[in-house]
């Protein structure tokens, strides 16, 4: 993605190109382009990103294609192959795992970030892995945050153990509404009413395509918005995909 480019022959009624336009006006181009940059990640990584946004990536379904391989199917599940089904769609075990555990780095790595903001004090809920894996990437949630499970007083009515068990945030921050620096306060002293609530989910998702991953978001945790809403001062829901 970049404010400047040159179209040359390109096809620009291709769906390719519908996608990349109408993201224009709504991604962060900083960044999008950002990997370009990034000492950590080497030329072979850089190459599968860009083979993976114009839809060149190597797949089961490409080799069918090149005549390299008998069927399209996913070796792993057998079910239809493509770049989504690759890095996130099969249903085997053992990748279900390994895409829980892509999700929960960057998950860790996000809240880490926020940690050390102003208002690092005030997450009270991560449910980011286990608490050897956030120390494997340097992350000590203090005592006061809950891990993977909300706390009993966050939602005290009968929908709170339905809620904890089905709308779970990657991250639950509250702000006492008017705070303006980092000093985390004790939420129990403070009436509902003045909470200002802050859900954060991170999904992964096509580059072209996030609605679909967005408006997954959006139901998942609707119920616990709406019981939120229902106390709080003011409940806002933010996506990272």
């Amino acid at each position: 993605m970049s404010k400047h480019h040159r179209l040359g022959d390109a096809n620009t009624m291709s769906g390719y190109y519908k996608y990349w336009k109408r993201l224009l006006t709504s991604v962060n181009l900083t960044t999008s382009n950002f990997f370009w940059s990034n000492t950590r990640i080497n030329v072979s990584q850089k190459r599968n990103v860009m083979k993976f946004r114009m839809g060149t990536l190597y797949i089961q379904k490409m080799a069918h294609l090149y005549d390299r391989a008998t069927n399209s199917s996913c070796l792993l599940c057998h079910q239809p192959d493509s770049q989504i089904h690759t890095l996130s769609g099969c249903q085997n075990t053992s990748f279900q795992n390994m895409v829980t555990e892509r999700h929960n780095i960057a998950s860790r790595l996000i809240t880490k970030t926020l940690s050390k903001g102003d208002f690092g004090g005030n997450i009270i809920v991560a449910d980011i892995g286990s608490e050897t894996q956030m120390a494997q990437q340097s992350l000590v949630l203090p005592a006061h945050v809950a891990n993977r499970t909300s706390p009993h007083w966050l939602v005290p009515n009968h929908l709170a153990d339905e809620l904890r068990s089905c709308s779970r945030p990657d991250a639950i921050c509250i702000l006492q509404v008017g705070t303006k620096n980092g000093h985390q306060r004790d939420l129990l002293a403070i009436h509902p009413l003045r909470w200002d609530a802050h859900l954060i989910e991170v999904k992964y998702c096509d580059d072209t395509r996030p609605e679909q991953q967005l408006a997954r978001t959006t139901e998942q945790h609707n119920g616990l918005e709406h019981a939120l809403a229902q106390q709080c001062h003011k409940v806002s829901l933010h996506h990272v995909v």
